[in-house]
């Protein structure tokens, strides 16, 4: 149970450094700006490895503060901008604009059980803990993976699976069951279990095919293949990728011998001895955590024929007995890892499913207008406020085409593409996909790739400034997001519409209809999933955006 003489506040925020701001008694009066420093939070509740600091006085009987994050000058108030209060000592967690006392964590989980299902995946099972009568009811639980924090479940469920894993590897797990204010309970007693013989990877992952004109090659049109590796590996690695071009194989691409290498790298045993001794040991690592694991591979076509239609697939190979000998003799040689015999044990021939095929059109591509060049263009906006009343919004705009080429427009501002919370497509939920109420996303791409057949420039319209959640975090706000995947840190911490966020204070007026993004809170990870869907987008045949 958490303790604490004096009064103890634990506050999560995304600053680098947080400062209290306080008083405790009118005689000492307020602190000097910006206040007393917060050290990173030594308890397991609250864990520094997620962004939890801690203020510790212990002989103040209350307190009033205002947290801060020093020379940036950002302020954290209560609702109203009124100062945070604690009337007696006790221990207080601030969080998301609320200041509350910290309730009992809860007890640890019961009868863990592990259960390897095949060489790259591990069940798990629990019943949950007792519940004092002084205790918050369980919102979700933590599952530890040799310590390091690998999942959450959804909500209260006793069930977990962990995937991606080595094979011929031991894990040992343990878990902690969670309340409403995000305090984690002890770790229940751990449990080992160790992956079998590897099986089949999974296919590979968000496939995109876009046809450019390719520098490399004259400028010839050209058809780039994007796509990530698969969810599962199988418990081994994959060494090459079969690309397929309407049904039949036309390339192998080859994973570079260093991102192999880090596999081994990487699960190093923790225990020298046991190193040397070539002997079981336990491994913190998966797949999952590796480096390159969300790198994105790619592959140029360039034996296409303008106007022609083609569909592609990627499936997974896992190393073979030819391949892991290349490892083994090279330079440098790769030193497999104690007890995974992955070198001594390979199968030959050993390939996982295709992916989702991604279809494209050879269609030559048109520039961009660029600011500065006094290039004459004459623009159509393509939609109105009750555009989205259509049945396919896209359609009707495919038979209007000839019309308005006629008519002299060579530049088509369209509707925003994502799936949106609203019908107008202005508040955006998965940048990344690209159903909504226009149309599907195949229609838009045959909208698009007529409109370039048409020579009309589809103009991009992506909405970065409200942003919605799709799902509900531990604690039932609207504050997890995905494609691409935001948390609570992306929200302004005292956004009137969706409450709970982390990120800094609302710079102007805030939304009353949405999340107020934050944009100086981790400012340059929103950038940077902003251009991700830019790039995304630009996977359709033929299609432009103008800055």
């Amino acid at each position: 149970m958490l303790k604490s003489g004096g009064i103890t506040v634990f506050y999560k925020t995304s600053w680098a450094r947080a400062y209290a701001h306080c008083c405790a008694s009118e005689e000492l009066g307020w602190s000097t700006l910006p206040g007393l420093s917060l050290e990173p939070s030594p308890c397991h509740a609250f864990p520094a490895s997620e962004g939890w600091l801690v203020l510790c006085l212990p002989y103040a009987k209350s307190l009033d503060l205002v947290m801060n994050d020093g020379p940036g000058n950002q302020w954290d108030k209560a609702p109203g901008g009124r100062n945070y209060t604690v009337a007696v000592p006790g221990v207080m967690v601030l969080s998301g604009g609320q200041l509350e006392r910290v309730v009992p964590p809860p007890q640890e989980p019961r009868a863990l059980q592990a259960e390897a299902l095949d060489g790259s995946r591990i069940r798990l099972t629990w019943q949950p803990p007792a519940v004092a009568a002084d205790e918050a009811p369980v919102s979700c639980y933590k599952v530890f993976r040799n310590g390091r924090l690998v999942g959450q479940t959804e909500l209260t469920s006793c069930v977990y699976q962990d995937v991606n894993l080595f094979a011929f590897t031991d894990y040992e797990y343990s878990v902690a069951a969670v309340n409403r204010q995000q305090v984690a309970g002890p770790l229940s007693e751990p449990i080992t279990a160790k992956t079998e013989l590897p099986g089949p990877p999974s296919e590979p992952r968000n496939l995109r095919a876009g046809c450019r004109k390719e520098a490399s090659q004259g400028g010839e049109l050209a058809v780039r293949l994007e796509w990530e590796p698969p969810a599962d590996c199988g418990g081994a690695p994959v060494a090459a990728y079969e690309i397929l071009r309407n049904g039949t194989v036309v390339w192998s691409y080859q994973v570079p011998a260093a991102r192999l290498r880090s596999e081994a790298q990487a699960a190093q045993p923790m225990d020298p001895e046991a190193a040397a001794e070539r002997r079981w040991v336990r491994s913190s690592c998966s797949y999952s955590q590796l480096s390159w694991f969300k790198d994105v591979l790619e592959w140029t076509d360039t034996d296409i024929r303008m106007g022609e239609s083609y569909s592609y697939q990627v499936r997974a190979v896992q190393l073979g007995p030819e391949r892991a000998d290349e490892l083994r003799s090279s330079a440098g040689g790769l030193v497999q890892r104690c007890g995974s015999r992955f070198l001594d044990n390979v199968l030959s021939d050993v390939v996982g499913p295709v992916c989702e095929a991604a279809e494209v059109r050879a269609v030559a591509f048109l520039d961009a207008p660029k600011l500065g060049e006094r290039k004459c263009m004459i623009m159509f906006q393509a939609f109105d406020w009750d555009s989205c009343k259509a049945s396919c919004w896209y359609d009707v705009l495919l038979g209007l085409l000839p019309e308005l080429r006629t008519a002299g427009v060579n530049l088509m501002w369209l509707p925003p593409p994502s799936d949106s919370v609203d019908h107008h497509g202005y508040l955006p939920r998965k940048w990344y996909v690209l159903d909504n109420h226009y149309g599907s996303a195949e229609q838009l791409q045959n909208l698009v790739t007529a409109m370039h057949e048409q020579e009309i420039i589809p103009m991009l319209d992506v909405v970065v400034n409200h942003r919605c959640a799709s799902l509900q975090d531990s604690a039932g706000r609207w504050l997890k997001f995905e494609e691409p995947d935001w948390e609570g840190w992306a929200v302004c911490r005292d956004s009137t519409a969706v409450p709970g966020g982390t990120g800094a204070g609302v710079t102007g007026e805030p939304a009353q209809y949405a999340p107020s993004t934050s944009s100086a809170s981790r400012c340059c990870r929103q950038v940077e999933a902003a251009c991700e869907v830019v790039a995304c987008l630009r996977q359709l045949d033929a299609w432009q955006e103008v800055a």
